[in-house]
């Protein structure tokens, strides 16, 4: 098994967790609606659909994330292109 070990930028209050993928995965579940804000704050375009679309308000890319792509597809994405690409903690 393959653990990774990092803080959760989508809790209130962030503290290092050591978890394997799919743990890391039920945690990121719970956090949907941060996660929508995460990504309507740090992108202009919607990073799950395959031709970019630029969105001019938050909001419609925020109402797109939610009603067109499944929970799943948000936290898996959340966990391959933000969690592992990660500095380790303590990495200068």
């Amino acid at each position: 098994m393959s653990y990774k070990t990092a803080s959760c930028i989508l809790c209130d209050a962030p503290k290092p967790i050591t978890a394997e993928q799919q743990q890391w995965q039920i945690h990121v579940a719970k956090h949907r609606e941060e996660l929508i804000r995460f990504v309507t704050k740090n992108y202009a375009s919607c990073i799950l659909c395959p031709h970019p679309i630029l969105y001019d308000d938050k909001k419609t890319l925020s109402d797109h994330l939610r009603w067109n792509h499944s929970k799943k597809s948000l936290v898996g994405w959340f966990y391959k292109n933000i969690l592992l690409k990660e500095k380790p903690t303590g990495a200068k």
